[in-house]
């Protein structure tokens, strides 16, 4: 058996790596679902692309759509590549 040395108190966080604040999380969680949603938007206006239509393509319900688009949902990885597959087009992260 070997002996470990007692936790840091970074825990056993590799050098470099800055301790993750709850609230520091939220923010950039908020930040990044407001990215592809206000990507999502602007494809569709640029395009003309309806809630339906982009809910047929990609294969979710509208209302996922919709949830997406207006913010009011933290995106999975799998709807957000079956959005960005049948739009052609990447919305995270967002271009400016």
């Amino acid at each position: 058996m070997t002996d470990k040395p007692p936790p840091s108190p970074d825990g056993d966080r590799a050098p470099g790596l800055a301790p993750i604040d709850a609230d520091d999380l939220d923010r950039a969680v908020e930040t990044a679902v407001a990215h592809v949603a206000a990507a999502l938007r602007a494809h569709m206006d640029e395009h003309g692309l309806g809630v339906r239509q982009v809910a047929k393509a990609a294969g979710l319900s509208p209302g996922t759509v919709v949830a997406v688009r207006d913010g009011t949902t933290r995106v999975e990885a799998r709807v957000l590549a079956r959005l960005e597959t049948a739009l052609g087009t990447s919305l995270w992260p967002a271009q400016p």
